[in-house]
């Protein structure tokens, strides 16, 4: 028998046991057209969990970093980001006798969540676009620990390289303009 895909209608054939047997009035040509169809129809709820900070329930959707807190608890939580000092982050219990290059990962990881928008973008230097990483102009090191996070972490200390111009970057072979 002929029938019309229900997506794209392209002309689907099917037997006369599949028609009687199905039940349903609608039929695609392939998986893809049947996911696209079905996928409009269902409504995706989110899950509902309680938030850390208030513990007031909320729908959380999507794998995203508000995802232990609801959107009035994230959005202070981001905003006590901007007031940390890096004093702080050097005195926390988390990296206290730990490696020197591990002292900093709280702020990098600051730093790809701030500038996630530059992940996306080519290297600043060669172009190359499969990978970047971003990279601090001036070194974390180099300031004092009474500086924010949010002055580390600026737009204009932040640069996205490839790991092979960060690489060069980092060794003093390549100076950013």
């Amino acid at each position: 028998m002929k029938f019309e895909c229900a997506e794209c209608a392209k002309p689907v054939d099917r037997k006369l046991g599949e028609v009687n047997r199905s039940g349903n009035k609608r039929f695609f040509c392939s998986h893809t057209c049947s996911g696209s169809f079905n996928g409009r129809l269902r409504v995706r709820k989110g899950k509902m969990k309680i938030c850390q900070q208030c513990e007031a329930e909320y729908e959380y959707k999507n794998h995203k970093p508000s995802a232990r807190f609801c959107a009035s608890c994230f959005q202070q939580k981001q905003l006590e980001t901007k007031r940390i000092t890096l004093g702080d982050v050097a005195k926390h219990c988390s990296v206290r006798g730990k490696h020197p290059s591990w002292r900093w990962a709280y702020v990098r990881t600051q730093a790809r969540t701030i500038h996630s928008d530059l992940l996306s973008l080519p290297c600043r230097e060669c172009g190359y676009s499969k990978h970047v990483e971003l990279a601090h102009v001036k070194p974390i090191s180099s300031f004092e620990d009474s500086a924010l996070l949010s002055e580390v972490n600026a737009r204009a200390n932040v640069s996205q390289l490839c790991r092979n111009c960060h690489w060069e970057f980092d060794h003093g072979l390549l100076i950013l303009k």
